[in-house]
This record gives structure tokens, sequence and C-alpha cells, in this order.
């Protein structure tokens, strides 16, 4: 008995901190950023992110599509807009290789001395058989880019990969779904896996 007052005092703890946090990070600001590129056959995609989910798809052609929709919540707007300039979408390329990762400030300048939470969510297209490299901390990945090479590391998010033809995908907290040609690794250490 003494456990179950326990466990409902804990959930209706997490409840009120959540209200509270989406209280005080009412205020939103959101920018867009689009770039894009042109990739030789045969090239590599690499995007490295923090919080966010990244959904990559096919295109026509040697053309690269980066979209990213950078979102900001703080206490007030002149902060989730201060949050925005903070946080970077850094690109390097070449005809052979793109290479995308998201600077977040360091813990001097951090977004938690501005009250503010920031993710970027990326939608990328990239032509058949290129081959890619995807990570994140916080969010998802989706990859439907057929005859490509998949790598994805993910901490806290789930992975789908369809019409890749070799896999290797890891998560900690999130399952992986795929439907694949081969599969060099693919693991979980909290949820399910499910493929062919």
């Amino acid at each position: 008995m003494r456990r179950a007052i326990t466990f409902v005092i804990l959930v209706l703890l997490l409840a009120l901190s959540v209200a509270c946090a989406n209280a005080l990070l009412a205020a939103s600001a959101n920018e867009r950023e689009e770039r894009v590129f042109t990739l030789e056959p045969g090239g590599s995609f690499s995007l490295d992110n923090v919080n966010g989910d990244i959904t990559v798809q096919a295109s026509e052609g040697k053309q690269v599509k980066v979209v990213a929709l950078k979102r900001a919540r703080a206490m007030d707007q002149a902060k989730a807009q201060a949050a925005l300039l903070k946080v970077k979408v850094d690109i390097e390329s070449s005809p052979g290789a793109i290479l995308v990762k998201t600077s977040y400030p360091n813990a001097k300048e951090g977004l938690l001395n501005l009250g503010a939470w920031v993710s970027v969510d990326y939608t990328v297209m990239v032509p058949s058989g290129t081959a890619l490299k995807l990570s994140g901390v916080n969010g998802a990945v989706h990859v439907a880019v057929p005859a490509s090479e998949v790598s994805c590391e993910v901490t806290n998010g789930s992975i789908r990969v369809e019409g890749a033809s070799l896999l290797s995908a890891t998560t900690v907290n999130g399952s992986i779904h795929f439907a694949v040609e081969n599969i060099r690794e693919v693991s979980s250490t909290n949820g399910a896996i499910e493929g062919t």
C-alpha cells in the first residue's frame, strides 16, 4: 500500500513539473533555413544533431536539399529569439561529401542560462545511393533512400530505415524498424527491433 501511494505521489509530482515547465517556457520562436547543394554519385552525407528529428528522403539527380527548422521555447519572446541566434547549423560541402552539424552554445553561455529549450528538426533530400551517417541525442531518425548505406546512432529516439542496401543502427532508448537489403549491426538497449 505504501509503495502504491509513493508511486501515485511521484507520478503527480512529475505531471506537475511538466505542467510548470510548459507554463514557464510559454514563449516560442521558429526559424527555417534551407540550403541546396550538388553531390556527385557515390557521395556521402553526414548529419550530427542534438535535439530534434532527422528525416532523409530520395531526391532526383545530384541535388541535396537541407531544410533545418529551429524551434525555441523560453520564458519570454526575447529569450526565445536569443536562443535561436545561439544555435547554428554549420554545413561543409564538397562535390563528394556534405557534413551538417548542429552547434549549440558552450556551457558558459548555454541555453539554460537563457531559460530556453531549443530543437532543430531536419528534412533532407539526397540522391539514391548516397552513403548516410546520421547521429542524434534526442529525436527520431527516418530514412527512405534506395540503394544507400545507412549508419544511424541515436541516444533517445526511434530509427526507421526503408530501402537501404546496408544498415548499421543503434539506439539506447527507442525502437528500430527496417526493411533493407543487408544488415551490418542493429541494436537497441531499451526498445523493440523489427524488420527484414
